[in-house]
């Protein structure tokens, strides 16, 4: 009876501990497991410590104007507010949407037609979702990760030779130095993304299955 709105949907199952959000999948209240827990804690750790670095480069140890700042670290900002209001927001609602599961789960069960409508609109659903979550982390592991082409072109490296100007103790930094310090922000910068794409997925099959009742 409670897994009916959890698995018509695997992706959104996997995406959602993946990016470590764990948003209600059913309408009880569930421990998360000891694994489980670890990579939670450590995807928050990632986004702090990555939006840390980004923050107090840009804004301090970088040394750059306003405009220069917005325009090499705007995005990543942007994106940050973009992330945290939604996360936010949908964790002071978690009891409101086991409670919406608890609704849907209940009418489910006892329509075979509309578990099959619920299958059949969802199928084209997972392919866009699948296509949009592979274009955004390409597009992010591109843009953080072009730093690495200048690595054989010189031997010291700053604060603003990362995409996004970060903070990395040591600086002027090596070639060895540079690259883990790009590294960090390409699983940063993917890590943000991920998380942001998840709440897209949970907030809109909500919607996807919502739309199925009225088919």
């Amino acid at each position: 009876r409670t897994r009916y709105f959890r698995t018509a949907n695997q992706f959104n199952i996997a995406t959602n501990l993946l990016s470590g959000n764990v948003f209600p999948l059913s309408d009880e209240k569930t421990s998360l497991g000891f694994v489980s827990l670890l990579w939670v804690i450590f995807v928050w750790l990632l986004n702090i410590s990555y939006i840390f670095s980004v923050m107090s480069g840009s804004l301090y140890f970088a040394k750059l104007s306003t405009k220069e700042t917005l325009k090499r670290s705007g995005a990543v900002i942007a994106l940050f507010l973009e992330l945290t209001i939604p996360l936010i927001n949908l964790n002071l609602r978690r009891t409101s949407f086991r409670n919406l599961i608890r609704k849907y789960n209940s009418i489910l069960i006892d329509s075979d037609d509309l578990k099959r409508l619920v299958h059949d609109t969802v199928k084209p659903f997972k392919r866009g979702v699948k296509m949009y979550t592979v274009a955004c982390l390409t597009v992010a592991t591109a843009w953080s990760a072009e730093p690495f082409s200048r690595i054989f072109d010189n031997d010291t490296f700053t604060y603003t030779d990362f995409t996004a100007p970060g903070y990395f103790p040591g600086e002027p930094f090596g070639k060895k130095m540079f690259a883990a310090g790009v590294t960090l922000q390409v699983v940063g910068a993917w890590s943000i993304n991920f998380r942001k794409i998840s709440i897209d997925i949970y907030v809109n099959y909500f919607i996807v299955v919502l739309s199925a009742q009225y088919k």
